[in-house]
């Protein structure tokens, strides 16, 4: 596809007894008129998630999470260099036909907040499902081929 993408500075979300950041991603062509962000526990999903449910499939790894636990959130180059590996990670999808239509990446680029967590869970136990019949098929398959007997 001829599409960009284009991952703007995060915004630093703190909470009570955490925080993190929200990366405002911006799709050309739009798919949808939403604004869409994302924080990365949402890439590492989408990373994980195209990993199991497109074996074989390379899917480029995501930049870490942080170097220093304590510093990360404030150290400006490794926010830029996080912002940058995401953005390529991202654009990649986007030129590989098969994974940009995938319902997990969909869902990324349409989605934001708690409806795409509830996507996601949803796509999860769907793969899980998924995953637990191509087990059944491959295992009744073992059983013909083996003499086992019949189901």
């Amino acid at each position: 596809t001829d599409s960009r993408v284009e991952i703007s500075r995060p915004i630093l979300v703190k909470g009570m007894f955490s925080s993190h950041h929200l990366y405002e991603i911006d799709l050309k062509p739009k798919i949808t008129g939403d604004i869409i962000r994302h924080r990365y526990s949402h890439f590492v999903w989408l990373y994980k998630h195209l990993v199991a449910t497109c074996p074989g499939t390379p899917v480029p790894p995501l930049p870490p999470k942080d170097f220093n636990f304590l510093n990360a959130s404030k150290d400006e180059r490794f926010i830029e260099a996080r912002r940058r590996g995401l953005g390529i990670f991202l654009q990649y999808l986007t030129q590989v036909p098969y994974l940009f239509k995938s319902p997990g990446v969909q869902a990324f680029f349409t989605m934001t907040g708690r409806p795409y967590d509830s996507q996601a869970k949803l796509l999860d136990k769907k793969s899980d499902i998924d995953a637990l019949c191509d087990y059944m098929v491959r295992f009744e398959d073992h059983l013909k081929m083996s003499g086992g007997g019949s189901t």
